[in-house]
């Protein structure tokens, strides 16, 4: 078997099936798994065909059959296909499908006139067909594979020689119809223009060697007896020509136009003006007239004309003048330089942008979240309240992010600000802008709105973050509003617009925490004024304080700080304080003289104040009580502990 294959096989996925004696060829070709027979052959033929074709592929891998002709010694045995079970498409010139029911042929039909002249295989490969006029039956083509570089030349350099003529072997078939050498001839330009490693015709052996040979001899051969060596015999160039001439009177003066062509010994009718015969072939006189417009009139005449003559090679199959083509592959060339170069230049500048975004965005944006950052939000504000005077600013924070810290670590925290991120993107109206600025807080800014739309909007967002399920924990909002219209006359230069309305939102946030989570716009901030609580830390110990310190303002607890007892006194004369912690041990005035100190004054007796200390003796304890101290933590103590004591207090528990 593998011998057998061997012999059959002209290149590794191509496969000449039939009796080479009778040198009538049915060829098979293979790609990735599937099969394609071309030229099923004929009737006479067919069990050694179809032996042989299944001792390579199963039947059913048969996925096209091209057929490149109508002749029986073509297709007759497609039916007998049919019948053994093939389930293929025919792949044919329309005028060809149009017969092949006469055969019985019921598969369906790919036209190639239809589909561009060209099929791409499952794997890509591309299979290119060109129509092979008037010879041995109309409606012939051929078919060139760029997998393996094969033509499958239908009848074309089949082995039949003119003994007449004494034509070499490889002019086959045109010599058996020497009228059709005019149209043959522009096919046999297009196949010089393809790189053929092999010819595979219906009819004789494959040539393999010195491809080009047969084929530059197939278009030099003599094949229409003296009286085809001039123009007038050769009706599709002569027509050509006449079709450029036309065009060339239509641009300059026809005398001047008529005076060049007889002087190169063209014979015009005297009444139309127009191409009556040349002594030269019509190839050498298509090719010869655009040598002489090009001598005359330079490149701008072959560009002129070169739409036309684009045309001509499609409706009539002329091949492109062979200056033309030279020239324009040139010109092509040029062409594609310039546009190299300028695709590298293009490619440059837009890698250079992306850099120079990518570093901008590294100082305006927010690594984890992706918005916008606090100094890019600072600088809009700058202009926003002039620009926008109906809008309105929110300032959103998460209430539990420090809790979400705690337990899950500060990977998890930045995928809980990244999620608000998503949600808050997601939902946004289309001239929203979000950003995200310091610490867990969020600034929405909506560019036109009133009151009462503001505060559902933050409602809704309060109860869509709520309401997700994105989050590994449940997390609550907090969100302060404020108006734009808000804005006073004195607050006029850009600092302080921006300034007034950050201000006014964070107070308005701390409101927010203080009444539970909630959201806090004017009239809420009016009303609750009263609400935004202090807190004074007294210690020696500056991590201490600003533990504590992080632990109120996280809630919108406003703090002071000191480090002795007289500072800490000094800061009650000027602030409204709600409560105090303090250390016992304190230089210049110790916490419990403090206390008695506050004592004398009625505003500030009432005060809470809590005491902590590493000392706490029962002598301490009496003097603590004596002075009113409210709560009294020994350390160390359990700072949650001490937090949430302080917290209560400051919303009016005991």
């Amino acid at each position: 078997m593998e011998n057998q294959l061997s012999s059959m096989g002209i290149t590794d996925d191509v496969y000449r099936l039939g009796d080479v004696e009778s040198q009538y060829n049915t060829y098979l070709m293979i790609d990735s798994g599937e099969g394609i027979l071309i030229d099923p052959g004929s009737a006479l033929g067919f069990e050694r065909v179809f032996s042989e074709l299944v001792s390579i592929i199963p039947l059913e891998k048969i996925k096209y059959v091209i057929v490149h002709h109508q002749g029986p010694d073509c297709c007759a045995s497609l039916p007998l296909f049919e019948q053994r079970g093939l389930q293929a498409t025919v792949v044919t010139l329309g005028i060809t499908a149009d017969s092949l029911q006469f055969y019985g042929v019921t598969s369906p039909i790919y036209s190639v006139n239809e589909e561009g002249f060209k099929l791409t295989l499952s794997s890509g490969r591309e299979l290119l067909f060109l129509t092979l006029p008037s010879v041995h039956v109309a409606g012939a083509m051929l078919t060139y594979d760029s997998g393996s570089k094969t033509l499958f030349s239908s009848n074309l350099f089949g082995p039949t020689i003119n003994s007449r003529s004494g034509l070499p072997a490889e002019a086959g078939t045109l010599a058996q119809y020497p009228h059709t050498g005019a149209m043959v001839g522009s096919v046999i330009e297009k196949l010089l223009r393809l790189d053929i490693a092999r010819i595979a015709p219906q009819n004789g052996e494959v040539i393999d060697q010195d491809v080009k040979t047969y084929i530059k001899k197939m278009r030099d051969c003599d094949t229409s007896n003296h009286s085809e060596q001039r123009l007038s015999a050769s009706g599709s160039y002569l027509n050509a020509c006449n079709r450029v001439i036309k065009r060339l009177y239509t641009i300059y003066e026809p005398e001047k136009v008529a005076a060049v062509l007889k002087r190169e010994g063209v014979l015009l009718d005297e009444q139309t003006g127009l191409v009556r015969d040349f002594d030269a072939t019509g190839r050498e006189s298509w090719n010869r007239l655009f040598e002489v417009l090009f001598s005359e009139q330079g490149i701008r005449v072959l560009q002129i004309l070169e739409p036309l003559v684009q045309t001509i090679e499609k409706e009539d199959d002329i091949p492109i003048p062979d200056l033309l083509h030279s020239k324009l592959l040139k010109r092509d060339r040029k062409i594609k330089e310039i546009n190299d170069k300028y695709r590298k230049l293009e490619a440059f500048n837009q890698n250079l942008v992306n850099s120079i975004e990518k570093i901008q965005d590294k100082f305006i944006r927010c690594p984890n979240t992706g918005l916008f950052n606090e100094l890019f939000f600072q600088d809009f504000m700058k202009t926003a309240g002039n620009d926008f005077p109906e809008g309105a600013l929110f300032l959103i924070d998460i209430d539990n992010l420090a809790d979400i810290r705690l337990h899950y670590g500060t990977k998890y925290r930045d995928e809980t600000m990244k999620n608000l991120a998503y949600l808050l993107k997601r939902e946004k109206g289309k001239m929203h802008r979000l950003f995200k600025i310091e610490d867990s807080l969020f600034a929405y800014f909506i560019p036109e709105t009133n009151g009462n739309e503001a505060q559902s909007l933050a409602e809704q967002i309060r109860t869509m973050v709520a309401q997700s399920d994105i989050f590994r924990e449940k997390i609550t909002l907090s969100i302060g509003l404020v108006l734009f219209k808000e804005l006073g006359e004195q607050v006029r230069t850009p600092e302080c617009i921006s300034e007034f309305l950050h201000n006014s939102a964070f107070n308005r946030l701390r409101i927010a925490k203080i009444n539970g989570n909630t959201v806090c716009g004017a009239s809420s901030a009016e009303m609750d004024g009263s609400l935004v609580k202090t807190v004074l830390l007294v210690d020696t110990d500056d991590m201490n304080l600003e533990l504590m310190k992080s632990a109120f303002e996280k809630d919108g607890i406003k703090v002071y700080t000191a480090n002795d007892g007289v500072a800490a006194l000094a800061i009650t004369d000027t602030e409204k304080i709600d409560l105090i912690i303090s250390e016992l041990m304190l230089p210049k005035m110790d916490g419990l003289l403090l206390k008695e100190n506050l004592s004398f004054y009625s505003e500030r007796e009432k005060i809470p104040f809590i005491l902590i200390s590493h000392k706490k003796d029962k002598p301490t304890m009496e003097r603590a009580l004596l002075v009113n101290v409210t709560h009294y933590f020994k350390k160390p103590y359990m700072f949650t502990e001490l937090i949430g004591i302080a917290k209560n207090r400051l919303k009016g528990g005991i």
